[in-house]
């Protein structure tokens, strides 16, 4: 608990800049008189009163803004109202993201753009457009279920040829992994399931409010990153379970095709089947995810152990023997004794 607190106000330090106010309450602000920096406000009100000055931007996130007095620079809402008097002064821009700007003080330069549904769905719990039904889009559920797994198993299958084509060194250092460390592979895998989510989360909470004093877009290449490594471990790993079940076959039915096709046939035979059920519905869909989450997270956490196959695991250095002093005199007694010329 205490470690992730610490995360928690390291990243704060790292991404707030110098002077802004943070907070995450349901009370109000109410600024009288000059704050010489900017505001940042999360789940909260700000109300600028008429002698009251913020020389830097005001940031408000999930609350409302009411501005009597100036602001120097921008003043940005987010799911929120902006309501300005006439004695209101914003010397920069003046935006209102899911929400309205009201007030006798309000010109031409504030823009407000009511409905973004991202935030709506995030902070509203909006729900979601419903995804048609097969039957709306004139397609039956078993065409549907075919077609979908026939698709995702040739994707797979295309993966699949990619990685063993460009990099069999370094997939069969992941598989080498997976046999010799199972215990250690799954529990990073699985640990990788939680701790990726819960950072890109994070860093997303913490990047979007910012984003309008650019300090906040240091966040979203590092939750990229972060993502494609995940999605690629992912895909690795289900290929590398295709591969393992072709070599069982290869080996049980002395089939001697070529290795890349093996691994790709290997491949799309676990998605077509897998996807196939998991198409049944919801249900059929929970249970695919189950089943297969332990086997994708021991490849996953094997293709983070070896570092995406660029390094043996585990890691074994090569022991130099010491020398046997005994060894050593038994061949000098061998040797001719030299004679002075």
């Amino acid at each position: 608990m205490y470690r992730k607190l610490f995360f928690i106000i390291g990243m704060l330090a790292l991404l707030v800049p110098t002077g802004a106010v943070l907070a995450q309450s349901n009370t109000g602000r109410q600024i009288d008189d000059t704050v010489p920096n900017d505001i940042t406000l999360v789940n909260e009100n700000v109300v600028v009163s008429e002698s009251g000055r913020v020389n830097g931007n005001v940031t408000v996130l999930n609350g409302n803004a009411v501005i009597d007095g100036t602001v120097t620079e921008d003043l940005i809402v987010f799911n929120g109202n902006i309501t300005l008097s006439e004695t209101a002064v914003i010397r920069g821009e003046c935006v209102a993201l899911n929400g309205t700007i009201s007030g006798e003080g309000r010109s031409g330069s504030c823009q407000d753009i009511d409905e973004i549904p991202v935030i709506n769905g995030l902070f509203n719990s909006a729900e979601a457009p419903p995804i048609p039904e097969f039957n709306d889009v004139g397609i039956s559920p078993s065409l549907a279920r075919l077609l979908g797994a026939i698709g995702l198993t040739f994707a797979m299958g295309v993966v699949a040829i990619g990685f063993q084509a460009l990099a069999p060194i370094p997939t069969q250092r992941i598989e080498d992994a997976m046999r010799e460390r199972p215990f250690a592979s799954t529990a990073v895998g699985v640990l990788s399931f939680g701790a990726v989510p819960f950072i890109n989360v994070l860093l997303l909470m913490i990047s979007i409010p910012l984003v309008i004093v650019c300090v906040g877009i240091l966040g979203f290449p590092i939750v990229i990153g972060l993502t494609l490594a995940f999605i690629g471990a992912g895909f690795w790993a289900w290929v590398l379970w295709g591969k393992m079940l072709a070599d069982w076959v290869s080996q049980r039915f002395n089939l001697e095709l070529n290795r890349t096709v093996m691994v790709a046939l290997g491949t799309a035979v676990i998605t077509f089947a897998l996807s196939f059920i998991a198409f049944s519905g919801p249900g059929w869909m929970l249970a695919v995810f189950l089943i297969t989450l332990i086997p994708v997270a021991w490849g996953m956490g094997a293709t983070a152990l070896t570092r995406f196959g660029t390094r043996e695991f585990p890691y074994y250095e090569l022991a130099v023997p010491s020398p046997d002093k005994e060894k050593v005199l038994a061949v000098l007694d061998t040797l001719p004794d030299d004679q002075d010329q």
